[in-house]
Order: structure tokens, then sequence, then C-alpha cells
């Protein structure tokens, strides 16, 4: 409303989205899909057939707010979204159906996260393997795996959190009971491109673990100058088969200097290379550009920012971006 609440306009003249993980399909008029805060999930064509972005452009795709969106991107029929506690759907793109196929069928409203079975985060990934589309991953506070399309699932870890019961209480509490929030729980996940043994997963309570075996073993690979904090993203180079980029957040703890680390011998030993972003920008996602060796992208609290030496000096990409998180 314009004019204190005597005429109101529709909520379709101004943009309201909050995305946390994109995704796209590799069709000619591409999709791009991601969970939008505080409503459904979404894939937006890149253009509509008359060279505009209609709202007949615009469709659900299951899950919801809080969803990563996962799918073959060559034949995106079948895509898998999540939603809080652990639901994670599948949706038919061709019969625009959509079932339930979560891990365990529990209600976790109501109950504190440390007696449910599973602990999913709010932002919980979900990955079809780029190996196998058959094959989807979904994290917990283990991670699961289903080659039936979600008919059934598989344990591939332990638990991979801390597991420290002092942080698996009622959430938000004493000022709030957040129901359908979890800590201790694999917030990042990777699977290997060359490799389909190799799955990297990094939790919110800043463990960051490797299995080079399909989840038989983990080894703990944290960078030990990390400290407490989250694993917000994981990049698995496209160019080195033993290097990978790591965005650590620590603005939980008051502590908003950029952190990105990279390793080259699969975790052995770690550098911070976000020498050139600001302190205060802390880093929300890194991508390694998958054509260009040693060109990243960095998304940050307030903007964007890109290296053209494989993070040795950074330089702000903002343009005419808004001072806005960059979340993937």
């Amino acid at each position: 409303s314009w004019n204190g609440g005597k005429s109101w306009s529709t909520q379709m003249n101004q943009p309201t989205a909050q995305f946390y993980r994109v995704n796209a399909d590799n069709d000619f008029f591409y999709r791009v899909y991601a969970g939008q805060q505080d409503n459904s999930t979404v894939a937006i064509r890149s253009r509509g057939l008359d060279g505009g972005i209609g709202l007949e452009d615009f469709k659900p795709v299951g899950g919801c707010e809080s969803a990563h969106v996962s799918f073959d991107p060559d034949d995106p029929r079948y895509i898998y979204a999540g939603c809080y506690l652990g639901l994670i759907n599948e949706y038919d793109s061709k019969t625009d159906s959509t079932r339930d196929i979560r891990v365990y069928p529990e209600l976790g409203f109501g109950v504190a996260p440390k007696d449910r079975k599973y602990r999913f985060n709010w932002n919980a990934p979900i990955h079809v393997s780029t190996h196998d589309p058959k094959v989807i991953y979904h994290a917990g506070n283990r991670l699961f795996k289903s080659s039936d399309r979600g008919h059934s699932w598989d344990i591939v870890s332990p638990d991979l959190s801390k597991n420290d019961p002092d942080t698996l209480g009622n959430g938000g509490q004493p000022i709030t009971n957040e129901v359908s929030e979890n800590y201790g729980t694999i917030f990042a996940f990777a699977e290997h491109q060359q490799n389909a043994n190799i799955l990297w997963a990094g939790t919110d309570d800043g463990l960051l673990q490797i299995t080079t075996d399909a989840g038989t073993n983990w080894r703990n690979i944290t960078p030990k100058r990390a400290g407490d904090g989250l694993v917000n993203s994981i990049d698995l180079s496209a160019h080195d088969p033993e290097t990978a980029y790591i965005a650590f957040t620590r603005y939980k703890y008051n502590d908003h200097t950029p952190l990105i680390f990279k390793t080259t011998n699969n975790g052995k030993s770690w550098k911070n290379i976000a020498k050139g972003i600001p302190n205060g920008h802390f880093v929300r996602v890194v991508r390694e550009d998958k054509n260009k060796h040693g060109l990243l992208y960095a998304g940050t609290e307030l903007g964007m920012y890109i290296s053209f030496d494989d993070g040795d000096n950074w330089q702000s990409l903002r343009l005419n971006l808004p001072p806005v998180p960059i979340t993937d």
C-alpha cells in the first residue's frame, strides 16, 4: 500500500524471494531451481518463448522454502527437493505429481533434536549423483543414499557432527521453541566429479570429513585453524583431483573474518586464501570456474568477489549488485 492502507496492490509487483542454494538444468531454455524463503520451491525459465519471463515460466517443484533442489540436468523429469525436519519430495515434472520419500517417517515437531531418530538441517543437502542419476544423497547428521528414487535408503556414514548434547535441546530456548531447527547436522556436501567413491561432508558445528570408499570409512580433515564455526560450502576442483575450496563461517561467534580454505592434497593441509576480501565480508560460498583453471568466484555477506590467480588475490565483482548476501 502506498496510501496508508486505503487500497492495496497484489504481491506480484515486487521481488520478494530469498534463495539459499541454486541449480540449473541443461535445457536450451534452461531453468534455474531453488527454494524461496517463506514460499515454495521454484523452477524459473531463463527466458520464455516470447523472449521475456512471465508467470507461466515459474513453477513449484516439491519441497518447500528451505530446499536444496537436485536432478539429472540432462533429463530433469524427477526433481528432488527438501524441507525442514528431513522432508524430501520427488516431483515428477511429466505427471505434475509429488511423493514423500523421506528417510524415516517421523514427525519432528515438538520433539527435541536429541530425541529424534535423525537430525536434518533446515537447509539439508540433497544431491543427485553426477555419475548415476538413479543415486540420491540426503544429508542429516548422517549421510543417506538411495539407488531406487527414494523407495529405500542406506546409511553411508556415522554421525559426522560433534553430537554435543549441550546443543541438542529444544531450539531457541529459553526465548522461543524453534521446533523446525536442528544443530549438529551436515550442512554442505560434495561428490567428486571423477570418482563416485569420494564424498565430502561439512557440518554446521565445524567439522569437515571425507570418504574415499563410498562411505565405508570417513576421515576428519577439518582445517586446524578453522576453530568453531560452520562449513558453509564445499567446491571440489574440476581441474585437479586433490584440490578443494571450503567456505567456512564464524559469524555466529561474532567473528566476520573472511575464510576460504584451500587444499591441494585432499585435506592433509590447508591454506586460507581470502586475502583481498575486506574484513566483515565473511564468505558464504566459493566456486571454481569449470573451464578456466585458477578462476574463482566468492559470494560473501556483502557481495561478490573474483580471483584470477587461484585465490592469491581477490577483487570486487559487485558492479551494480546491491550489498546483499550471496549464498550460492
